[in-house]
């Protein structure tokens, strides 16, 4: 294995991580697998469009993401994507800023979900739904930054119009921490 992508989904602006995984062992702690990490990415697409287009335009720039990858030392071999989790379909759930998410803007965000496991399954390349430890995301972008920032990673620090970026960061980590997410380094 090369590479894994992490994908937090959106369709405003869907943020991409890419981390790569020469010598990784499955054990490494969080702050080491985002040393790891060797590119970011944001799509984004406008509200003044209208779904469908968006929705090509999410998949496109997922495309080119992974037409990149492939063309460079990074071959992307799993693509981990977090959807959002619902304990019952008709509730709400606590939404960054406005309160409450609508049930229209939960359809949203899965539409761009699909398009976008679309995009990676038509590249040939794995998906795995993601299922991240329940922080608020806010928690989850501070324990990135800082992390990045004692690192002293290249790509930090973040500003605050690259936010998005961190959350796919969040995911791409913690998915490579997790024992039962994880995939199985290669000999």
């Amino acid at each position: 294995m090369k590479s894994v992508l992490a994908v937090q989904p959106d369709l405003a602006a869907t943020s991409v991580a890419l981390f790569e995984l020469a010598g990784w062992q499955a054990t490494e702690p969080f702050d080491r697998v985002l040393a790891r990490l060797r590119m970011t990415d944001v799509v984004r697409t406008s509200p003044a469009e209208p779904l469908p287009v968006r929705l090509r335009a999410l998949a496109g720039g997922l495309d080119r993401i992974l037409a990149a990858a492939r063309d460079s030392l990074w071959g992307v071999t799993v693509v981990y994507l977090e959807l959002p989790r619902l304990s019952n379909w008709y509730e709400t759930l606590p939404h960054e800023g406005s309160g409450d998410i609508s049930a229209d803007e939960l359809f949203l965000m899965y539409m761009a979900s699909g398009a976008l496991m679309a995009a990676a399954v038509t590249r040939g390349v794995e998906v795995r739904i993601a299922d991240c430890p329940a922080l608020p995301r806010g928690v989850r972008r501070e324990v990135v930054a800082r992390g990045l920032a004692a690192l002293r990673h290249p790509l930090a620090p973040y500003s605050h119009a690259d936010r998005h970026v961190l959350d796919a960061i969040w995911l791409g980590a913690s998915c490579l921490t997790n024992s039962d997410q994880r995939p199985q380094p290669t000999v």
